[in-house]
């Protein structure tokens, strides 16, 4: 029973043999720039709805905010979905264990 507590203890206090990740700066730089993109598009998106609603007018009241609000769950989603895409390009570019089991 001793025997196993302390390959237990050992295995739980030794360090990690897996070898690190370097850096990749490239990555880095075009995942937090293409964050900062969609994060303006996204915002300045819904500022157009809002500010100017005519913009997206169709002519029918009932159909302007059925456009309207296609167009915010479209903007909300789809990039929501982009920013989180470009947050893992640029963590993946983080240094860190290597991927490799």
């Amino acid at each position: 029973m001793a025997d196993i507590m302390s390959v237990a203890v050992e295995s739980a206090v030794a360090p990690p043999d897996k070898a690190q990740r370097s850096a990749d700066p490239k990555r880095i730089l075009v995942g937090a720039v293409a964050m900062i993109l969609v994060g303006w598009f996204v915002g300045n998106g819904f500022l157009a709805l809002a500010y100017y609603p005519q913009w997206f007018a169709m002519g029918v009241p009932v159909l302007d905010k059925i456009v309207q609000a296609l167009l915010a769950m479209v903007l909300g989603i789809g990039g929501a979905f982009l920013f989180f895409y470009c947050m893992n390009v640029f963590v993946e570019g983080l240094p860190g264990a290597s991927d490799s089991s």
